[in-house]
């Protein structure tokens, strides 16, 4: 099992954050949904404390937490699928594991965010944080058009410059 794959880096600034906060890290959890990284930890008191933790310091771990991820947010797992317009090296079927890795689903037809489909050199995907899904169409390892496109009937919806 890789870094990556137990979450090393992220168990390692957490603890560090917490401990500062006088926090003990017991767990980690790290889950996708629709391609949206979340993010669980079981926190406790050390062990010759007794009680329960002032929720003002929880709350300022956490701020902390999250600062540190938005600076670094490789913490959290595999980089997003970044496709470029006319660019090469973006193989359909690398695109496709990488989307499988963030937790995509794979269907026959895409209409809920975290969905993608494949029909040929076609790749229709709904990312996590879009307003429609985008319609990828692939030449080779080049990337031939992308585009916005209905749910409802699966057509292309106007240039929006994407």
């Amino acid at each position: 099992m890789s870094a990556l794959e137990d979450h090393t880096d992220l168990r390692e600034a957490a603890a560090a954050v917490l401990d500062a906060h006088g926090l003990v890290l017991e767990e980690v959890e790290v889950g996708r949904e629709g391609g949206m990284p979340r993010l669980r930890l079981v926190v406790d008191l050390p062990e010759d404390e007794l009680g329960s933790a002032d929720l003002d310091t929880v709350a300022e771990a956490s701020r902390e937490l999250s600062a540190r991820i938005d600076a670094d947010d490789s913490l959290l797992g595999p980089e997003p699928v970044l496709l470029e317009l006319n660019g090469r090296g973006s193989e359909l079927s690398d695109v496709t594991r990488r989307l499988i890795d963030l937790a995509y689903s794979r269907v026959d037809m895409v209409t809920r965010r975290g969905e993608f489909a494949v029909r040929g050199g076609i790749l229709d995907v709904f990312p996590a944080v879009a307003e429609h899904p985008v319609r990828v169409e692939f030449f080779g390892d080049e990337v031939d058009q992308i585009r916005e496109f209905s749910v409802a009937d699966q057509r292309s919806l106007p240039d929006t410059g994407i």
